[in-house]
């Protein structure tokens, strides 16, 4: 029986709160890669297209304002990312 673990994309602002997340996913199968705002204050489609090459392999999950999902959304299409089956997100209305 072949088991297959989806690989997950996790975007940071601060290194404490991704240590435990990364032991985390190693215990348990799971290919986590990290953007670090550190060096890529921005994130958007193009950043994680670099960053993960075929985005059909992973599963991405936005938490933040509603513009900025509808945005991505828009351009990681460009890149034939099937955003009905792979795209979380949970939408921020911003005031």
């Amino acid at each position: 029986m072949t088991l297959y673990v989806r690989t997950k994309a996790f975007y940071r602002s601060r290194k404490y709160l991704i240590d435990g997340v990364l032991y985390l996913a190693r215990e348990v199968g799971v290919k986590l890669n990290v953007i670090d705002t550190l060096f890529y204050p921005r994130l958007n489609a193009g950043l994680i297209a670099n960053q993960c090459c075929d985005l059909n392999d992973y599963e991405l999950y936005c938490c933040g304002p509603d513009l900025f999902s509808i945005r991505l959304k828009k351009k990681l299409d460009d890149y034939q990312f099937d955003i009905e089956k792979y795209y979380h997100e949970e939408l921020l209305v911003m005031r």
